[in-house]
């Protein structure tokens, strides 16, 4: 029962995961051609008294396909998470079940919204929802 509720669950955090990702590497692009550049201050260790300044430039490429590799990977699983709820609550028989389910777990309605928008009180919306997780617990 746990591992259904928790893949139900998980969809919105999913969701928002991936949409987040989105926005990530959107603003990752945008830094791919920029250079870094920097000095430092120092003097050797021969010539201790003479101080120098070392300018080190660098392009981000590099780093910045390594980052779009784990917001790819982050992307991914965040699909694949919101695959498995879909289709947990498509196994659902009844359309209004299925309609029950959706509304509180890929929509993230409040019991209160489920139940008004699905013409049942709360608290059958929420037996609705248990009845078949505990169902799907048992196959």
């Amino acid at each position: 029962m746990k591992e259904v509720k928790k893949t139900l669950e998980g969809y919105r955090w999913a969701n928002i995961e991936v949409e987040r990702m989105e926005k990530r590497r959107r603003r990752l692009a945008k830094q791919e051609d920029q250079r870094e550049v920097d000095s430092v201050r120092g003097s050797m260790k021969e010539y201790p008294y003479i101080e120098r300044v070392v300018k080190i430039e660098g392009d981000r490429r590099a780093v910045v396909a390594e980052m779009e590799y784990q917001i790819d990977q982050a992307i991914e699983r965040g699909l694949r998470a919101k695959k498995e709820a879909e289709a947990i609550i498509d196994q659902a028989d009844d359309p209004r079940e299925r309609e029950i389910l959706r509304s509180r777990f890929i929509d993230c309605l409040s019991w209160e919204e489920v139940g008004e928008r699905n013409f049942v009180d709360k608290r059958q919306a929420q037996r609705i929802v248990q009845r078949f997780i505990e169902k799907k617990k048992q196959n």
